[in-house]
């Protein structure tokens, strides 16, 4: 997400693109770090955007309970590792499909899923937890994944085309 208001907008870094120099002389990031941590202030303040409806979201898929089920993996989680994902992106949504939060949003966990999930790495097929390929996976992600894969999600039947944008949009 970025906002156009605000000046520094978000950057790609990566570890292998930092090359910090002191005159002249080029250092690793390992040799330069206990330099910084002992004369930088290395907190930031940064502005971020909320999505608001996350709580009641969750709220309302837990139905008052304080655990619930991953739709993913199916284990069962406290509510505080659980998050309401969008199964069709959020930003990718209309209105009446944002509204339609029965089909439009499942409870995914904090260990793994939601991330997999939101990343692209797996999706859904005919009700089942697929890897998608489209990305590269190391070999304990590839363990991950395959724990995984061929799970059923118990909201397919009403999610189907929410799943099916996720699935084509991360289609490798």
């Amino acid at each position: 997400m970025s906002n156009p208001e605000i000046s520094n907008a978000p950057s790609l870094i990566v570890s292998r693109k930092i090359l910090p120099t002191l005159n002249g002389a080029v250092f690793t990031p390992a040799e330069l770090l206990p330099c910084i941590i002992d004369q930088a202030d290395l907190d930031r303040d940064c502005i971020s955007k909320a999505r608001k409806e996350q709580a009641f979201l969750r709220a309302h898929l837990l139905r008052g309970s304080i655990t619930g089920k991953c739709v993913i993996c199916n284990h069962i989680f406290p509510l505080d590792m659980l998050v309401a994902a969008h199964l069709k992106m959020r930003s990718a949504c209309n209105t009446s499909e944002r509204k339609d939060i029965d089909n439009v949003v499942a409870l995914m966990c904090k260990t793994g899923c939601d991330d997999l999930y939101e990343r692209g790495y797996i999706s859904v097929d005919s009700g089942r937890v697929v890897s998608t390929k489209a990305k590269t996976a190391t070999a304990r992600l590839g363990e991950v994944i395959a724990s995984i894969e061929g799970l059923a999600v118990t909201n397919w039947a009403s999610s189907a085309y929410y799943y099916d944008w996720h699935r084509k949009k991360n289609a490798g």
